[in-house]
């Protein structure tokens, strides 16, 4: 088999093991959630297919690492059927990530998670692997991973061990992505490469030497990378490739859906990607089109252009912005963004549209002496006058501002150490609609830091920023007899004073009156800062986090941050026995409360530890984990309906195995239970456990099968008629069984699904698809999707993509 052949089957492979952990849940909104390939400090990538896309307002992704109680939260992009987030490498620590998903029905501010049942106490794991994963087959003699060596004592060597399975002369080597197999000289089970038989030139600097080792049946058994240090040599020139170079891609997909007993709706879509490069420069182009976009939504299209050369990167269109996560991370950003990096000096500058103009609706138009009438019937509607010095009144649904947005970053520094500050400013535009209600404007300022210190063996790192909000500026700023006629009374005194020196100085960035955030400085209610130290060394990862957030943060350019808190957390993780042994230990506590206004404050406490197990032999890998939680706010259980004290104690058992028998076998099995003790008079305790097992396999013949068993066991409160809390159980069991097979020469792949649900939820998936190469550039995919619900209509889902590369 060819090398770039193995790569294409290996893809295959890939994403069919993810589909192992996609299928494990039931929802009329989510078909399947996958992921990308996961590793320790890099990104992954989470999707979740939605069954209806145009009943969805929005989806978040909530995760947190492995060891913390509290859960930070993402939007997701949705493009077509889509949603999509990346969660950034720093939380990505072994032994997994957990995570559960939030959707936002159209018109409705009440989500509904996936999975269904005890989201937050019970979520999915995206289990990981180390950072630099054991070999089962190689043994690195030299260089030493992430050691260092001057170019005089470099050369790559590396023993492969003696196995049935395993052909030695058909490993392969690259050093940083290019083969030098024929270059190494091989003796027994020795392999040796010198750079200089390879013609290589190696650079001062960072370099990787990775080594592919096959089966004798021709097929990868395992690829294993790792990196060393080149120091006290002289920089090689940088290579530019001369010439243009283009490419891009054209997909046309239509899509209909039918969905219990809603009409038939039609999805059609365009993507247009392109790319050219010279040199140095390069640039990238993407245009999105679908007839969803309509007037009354948010934009549904997408477009956006960017360049770039070493020193400049210029981006215009639908851009996702990522600075400090305290101020801005990642929101859609309809307008320009840009980063000039000078050495020791960068300058990142974005300015655009967060959320487009959207008119609200109005209702009725009455007489002015109908106004309490009618404000007594419907309290919850939005009121105004129909035209200026009219006595007409207007009922009406509130519509969107648009809000426009501006953040500018300096960075001064390296990559190793920098400081940075970061201004934002957001504001809603009050002329942008008519029947709109409470326009606002935000301003957060911040400064982050980052020092390394012996190559990253100490890490420390902060950031703090300072927020302004204001919730209604219809009226503009206020006078000083303004701010008199607000705070009255004899210990007002001060109140009035500290008014007037906040309007002195904020007036000039933000509009100050009664409605500003914060109005008083006491307890820094706006203030958000966290730190940490992180230590590397000897095989052990040590961080400890401290983090305060006020309890009237805010930015709009980060709408997730969690407010009131205050607490640490540390971490601990010893690689063992010559890394094939993961010990992880972590403890956390927060507070709320931190304005003091709260009756009583509440104390959440987690402690976990996970065992990690990655053999050298043929035994299965293995992860173990225990992890407690609780919250408390002092308050007597048996005296108040304010009460918190509830305890949660869950664990985690993950096996995995890869064998060959006629083809490549990877196996799961995975077990974790949940059990919440809620102490108080609600007693809303929850029990929540889950089996399941995996197996996906790639035969010798092109065929490729996953079979997945769920056993889903959920016990929940309930309230009865009397309103007594009570509680009931939802049990199911998911068969999920899917092959691909491939025809042809992989021009023609048949796909089938068949997924039956038991229990107290009943639902069968059947599902059909193929794809076909008329061309290596131009194919077509067919897909229908067939849901037999047990309690409502069927849903029917078909589509058609053509796709032309260029």
């Amino acid at each position: 088999m060819h090398i770039a052949t193995r790569g294409r089957a290996l893809s295959v492979i890939a994403l069919l093991g993810v589909v192992v952990y996609a299928t494990a849940q039931i929802s009329d909104k989510i078909s399947k959630v996958t992921t990308g390939p996961v590793r320790q400090g890099q990104p992954v990538t989470i999707e979740a297919e939605l069954i209806n896309p145009a009943i969805v307002q929005r989806v978040e992704v909530a995760y947190r690492p492995f060891g913390e109680q509290t859960y930070k939260r993402m939007e997701m992009s949705i493009v077509g059927n889509i949603a999509s987030a990346t969660i950034p490498p720093d939380q990505m620590i072994p032994p997994f990530l957990e995570y559960y998903l939030l959707i936002y029905p159209q018109n409705s501010t009440t989500p509904e998670t996936y999975p269904l049942e005890n989201a937050d106490g019970h979520p999915l794991r995206v289990t990981m692997e180390e950072a630099q994963p054991v070999s089962k087959y190689i043994t690195v003699l030299s260089p030493e991973e992430q050691g260092s060596v001057t170019p005089d004592d470099l050369f790559i060597s590396f023993t492969v061990r003696k196995d049935t399975i395993v052909d030695s002369a058909a490993t392969q080597i690259l050093v940083d992505g290019a083969n030098v197999t024929k270059f190494a000289v091989m003796s027994g089970d020795l392999f040796i490469l010198r750079p200089e038989n390879a013609s290589l030139t190696l650079s001062s600097g960072d370099h990787s030497v990775q080594v592919e080792i096959y089966s004798r049946k021709n097929e990868l058994i395992e690829r294993y990378q790792w990196n060393f240090k080149i120091t006290g040599g002289i920089e090689a020139p940088v290579m530019v490739q001369k010439g243009w170079q283009y490419g891009g891609s054209l997909q046309l997909e239509t899509r209909n859906e039918k969905i219990d007993t809603l009409p038939g709706q039609p999805y059609n879509r365009a993507t247009l990607l392109g790319n050219a490069s010279n040199g140095n420069f390069h640039a990238r182009g993407k245009i999105y089109v679908t007839n969803e976009e309509q007037s009354h939504r948010q934009p549904q299209d997408r477009f956006s252009l960017t360049a770039e050369i070493p020193e400049l990167r210029l981006g215009l269109g639908d851009l996702y912005p990522v600075y400090p996560d305290l101020i801005m991370n990642g929101l859609r950003v309809r307008g320009v963004s840009g980063e000039l990096s000078l050495g020791s000096f960068d300058l990142a500058v974005s300015s655009g549209q967060l959320l487009r103009s959207i008119e609200g609706n109005l209702i009725k138009t009455f007489p002015h002496d109908s106004l309490t009438e009618e404000q007594g019937r419907d309290p919850g509607a939005s009121y105004r006058l129909y035209r200026p010095g009219d006595s007409l009144w207007a009922k009406y649904t509130d519509g969107t501002y648009a809000r426009n947005l501006f953040v500018i970053r300096p960075k001064f520094g390296t990559p190793s150490s920098f400081l940075g500050f970061t201004f934002l400013k957001s504001k809603d535009d009050p002329q942008s609609i008519f029947f709109g209600d409470k326009p606002e404007e935000n301003l957060v300022a911040g400064s982050d830091f980052f020092i390394s210190i012996a190559n990253h063996t100490v890490e420390l790192n902060g950031q703090a920023a300072m927020s302004a909000t204001n919730k209604d500026i219809t009226n503009g700023t206020f006078t000083d007899q303004q701010i008199d006629s607000t705070f009255t009374g004899s210990d007002s005194a001060s109140d009035r004073r500290q008014a007037r020196n906040v309007k002195k100085w904020l007036s000039h960035f933000i509009t100050v009156n009664e409605n500003l955030i914060p109005l008083t400085a006491k307890y820094f209610p706006t203030l958000a800062y966290e730190g940490g130290i992180s230590i590397n060394a000897a095989d052990n990862a040590l961080r400890f986090n401290y983090l305060r957030h006020g309890s009237s943060f805010e930015s709009f350019g980060q709408t997730f941050v969690r407010p009131d808190v205050v607490g640490f957390n540390i971490s601990d993780r010893q690689r063992l026995v010559r890394n094939s042994l993961l010990l992880s230990l972590g403890y956390e506590r927060l507070n709320d409360n931190t304005a003091h206004t709260k009756a009583a404050t509440t104390t959440s406490t987690t402690a976990n530890i996970g065992i990690s197990y990655f053999p050298q032999s043929e035994l299965p890998s293995a992860t173990v984990a225990y992890l407690f939680a609780s919250d408390d706010n002092g308050i007597p259980t048996a005296d108040s309906t304010f009460s918190v004290d509830d305890h949660t104690n869950r664990v985690v058992v993950q096996l995995n195995k890869d064998f060959f028998y006629y083809g490549r076998h990877q196996t799961m099995l995975s077990v974790s239970t949940s059990v919440r003790d809620d102490l108080t008079k609600r007693n809303l305790d929850t029990k929540n456990t889950s089996i399941s097992l995996g197996v996906t396999s790639n035969y010798q013949i092109p065929l490729q099968t996953v079979v997945n068993l769920l056993v889903s066991l959920n016990t929940l409160p309930t309230t009865d008629l009397a309103g007594h809390t009570t509680s009931m159980s939802r049990n199911y069991t998911t068969l999920f069984l899917r092959g691909l097979y491939r025809l042809d020469g992989d021009r023609i792949q048949l796909s089938a699904t068949v997924s039956p649900t038991l229990g107290d939820v009943g639902r069968t998936l059947l599902d059909g698809g193929a794809q076909y190469y008329f061309t290596k550039r131009i194919s077509a995919v067919a897909d229908l999707s067939l849901y037999l619900n047990k309690d409502r209509d069927n849903d029917l889902i078909g589509s058609l993509i053509v796709r032309m590369d260029l």
